[in-house]
């Protein structure tokens, strides 16, 4: 064999010898590549699924969150009527569809109109469909007879109509301070109880508060009248303070207030007492628990009725 023949086995021997090792490499970097595309398939789909577990353990959160308000997140204060808070209590809120509503007449807000359900304990909502909720109508609703009720009225509420709460027993949780007007009767022979501010801000209708459970009159400087029957029957009425602005008081406003021992009026103060021949009821009449000095100083005012039922 000569020198070329030679050289050519050599050869032949070296690219055999590359291409198998070429081949081993190729075959190793495959298997590795197999592997780690395997390792990261699994990794991906490892974070695929905790991705997965994460969102729906928020979805469930968020549902449970969005369905908290119908068990305990809506609260609102126990108050009593002067619109100081007593208490912070959490209520469930009422559902939107157990009431019906529409709008009132600035179609700018809503009022309530009926009440569906049949809880006694009754969350008003202060919005519905992006509305304010301002007014509570007449008729809204007819309570159950012996049936005690938890009616829980949110400060956005302005306006209570007509007979509104009228002989609803239990709590009304409301703060009067903050309305603007309140409707003939409104919570007449109802259990609304504490002390009432009465405001120059508001508008009271004949007997708003009659027969009702409060136990203190509070009248603000700048009221001039109080309206007829306004307080009359409230047998757990004990004191009545009036302003040095008032100027009349309608017939029956305090009549029969069986408890009412003190009424505050301003030195010099003088009064146009309203009487009514059909109603025969005097301002006073019937609040049989007045001291001799108290009756004295009502009568200096002005008040020319009787005290005693004759």
């Amino acid at each position: 064999m000569n020198d070329n023949d030679q050289k050519r086995k050599q050869k032949l021997i070296i690219m055999i010898t590359l291409s198998l090792v070429g081949c081993v490499l190729f075959v190793i970097i495959v298997a590795f590549g197999c592997a780690l595309c395997d390792n990261l398939i699994d990794y991906l789909y490892d974070r695929i699924h905790a991705k997965q577990q994460i969102t729906q353990s928020n979805n469930k959160n968020s549902e449970q969150y969005s369905q908290a308000p119908q068990q305990n997140l809506q609260s609102a204060p126990e108050i009593n009527n002067s619109g100081s808070p007593q208490a912070q209590t959490l209520y469930a809120a009422t559902p939107v569809t157990d009431f019906a509503y529409d709008f009132n007449e600035d179609y700018k807000s809503l009022k309530i109109t009926r009440y569906k359900g049949e809880a006694t304990t009754i969350v008003i909502p202060e919005s519905i469909e992006g509305f304010p909720v301002t007014c509570i109508s007449e008729g809204w609703f007819q309570p159950e007879e012996d049936t005690l009720y938890n009616i829980i009225v949110p400060k956005s509420i302005k306006e209570i109509e007509y007979k509104a709460f009228y002989s609803i027993k239990g709590t009304i949780n409301i703060d009067i301070s903050n309305l603007t007007y309140i409707g003939a009767f409104a919570f007449c022979e109802s259990d609304l109880w504490g002390t009432i501010i009465f405001s120059n801000a508001t508008k009271y209708v004949t007997g708003c508060f009659a027969s009702t459970k409060i136990t203190t009159v509070v009248v603000q400087e700048g009221v001039t009248c109080i309206e007829n029957a306004m307080f009359a029957g409230c047998a757990n009425l004990k004191s009545v303070t009036l302003p040095s602005s008032i100027k009349e008081i309608g017939f029956g406003a305090f009549g029969v207030c069986k408890s009412l021992t003190e009424v505050i009026i301003p030195e010099g103060v003088k009064i146009r007492y309203l009487n009514d021949e059909g109603a025969e009821l005097d301002a006073f009449m019937g609040c049989t628990a007045l001291p001799p000095l108290n009756r004295l100083k009502i009568i200096e005012s002005g008040y020319k009725g009787i005290f005693n039922i004759p």
